[in-house]
């Protein structure tokens, strides 16, 4: 089973001119009808530079989101350097579609899960480059104060 993320933004661009070394954005939407929980109707896949999935990226799994939340990685726990970098990597692609005045939401799912997304404002001024992660089973609708 794989992790999937979405991104909804309100911006027209092409955003796989974002494409780095470790992502890849692709337009699109999914096809098991979790676009309905995006409000926003440019849709891209975030997958990282193996191109199948989200599981490239930090993220925590749905029973462990109130214990472990935003964080850096842990000596207990270790990450990937890998994920890490491509977790930077989209955190600052949305950081400037943000500055940009663009609106940018996300969802996180397991592949051939259902769920019901929980929404969390997450801002990126309090939640760091090095503390982001994505949330099996949230919608996260970014912001920073302006």
């Amino acid at each position: 089973m794989c992790m999937m993320t979405y991104i909804g933004t309100t911006a027209e661009q092409d955003l796989s001119e974002y494409n780095l070394d470790k992502i890849r954005l692709i337009k699109g939407t999914p096809d098991s009808g979790e676009e309905a929980f995006l409000k926003y109707r440019n849709i891209w896949f975030l997958t990282d530079q193996h191109g199948s999935c989200s599981c490239g990226f930090r993220s925590v799994e749905f029973p462990n989101v109130e214990a472990l939340g935003f964080d850096v990685p842990q000596d207990w726990s270790p990450e990937d350097e890998e994920s890490i970098q491509a977790t930077h990597e989209i955190y600052d692609v949305i950081l400037n579609l943000l500055k940009s005045g663009h609106k940018v939401e996300s969802i996180t799912f397991w592949v051939d899960s259902k769920t019901d997304f929980i929404d969390k404002t997450v801002s990126l001024e309090s939640v760091t480059i090095d503390t982001f992660r994505f949330f099996d089973g949230y919608h996260f609708e970014y912001q920073i104060n302006t």
